[in-house]
């Protein structure tokens, strides 16, 4: 049974790399076409190293304090960090984050990461339920979402592990980005 288990947890962490490695990809032809069309593509891209600490049973948005890169100064950090649409489009917004390990999981609880715009929540990007103790988590995903000019959108975290939830302190494995898929 113990065997079963385990490989079903490998294919699940395969699976999930499987699709972030996608995300990754999407972002690099995105930032590709950003790159040769400047004044056109609106693409921002940001990480964390902060290791911040989420609190229990408190949604919470993420702040991703280290930009890479945003063409139209579009994101705003701190405690409110949010993307600000710079004109009407077809957005891709997606994250990744990783979660240090804690022994404060049980087999009921979860994990979980939206998108919200203009302060409601719009979207899962992506949950993890019957965490293992003593185990590090990714959380991340992605979602198309119609942004008028001036619209706003955030990522925002909500975990119920009993006690705080630190993320990564490596920026490589805690970023989001904003990519402009599509004029409107």
């Amino acid at each position: 049974m113990k065997d079963t288990i385990e490989v079903k947890e490998t294919d699940l962490l395969w699976k999930k790399i499987n699709h972030l490695e996608n995300q990754m990809n999407d972002i690099r032809r995105a930032t590709l076409r950003a790159k040769e069309n400047p004044d056109r593509t609106v693409y921002a891209f940001y990480q964390s190293n902060a290791g911040q600490v989420i609190p229990n049973g408190v949604a919470t948005v993420f702040n991703f304090e280290d930009k890479v890169y945003d063409t139209h100064s579009a994101v705003t950090i701190g405690a409110t960090w949010k993307f600000t649409a710079p004109m009407s489009a077809v957005y891709l917004a997606a994250d990744c984050i990783r979660w240090q390990a804690t022994a404060d999981w049980a087999t009921t609880e979860r994990l979980a990461n939206y998108v919200y715009k203009n302060g409601v929540q719009n979207a899962l990007l992506d949950g993890t339920w019957s965490m293992a103790t003593n185990e590090e988590s990714f959380c991340g995903g992605s979602v198309p979402i119609y942004l008028k000019t001036g619209d706003y959108i955030d990522f925002q975290v909500n975990q119920l592990c009993g006690g705080n939830l630190t993320a990564s302190t490596t920026a490589a494995f805690v970023w989001c980005s904003v990519v402009q898929l599509r004029f409107i």
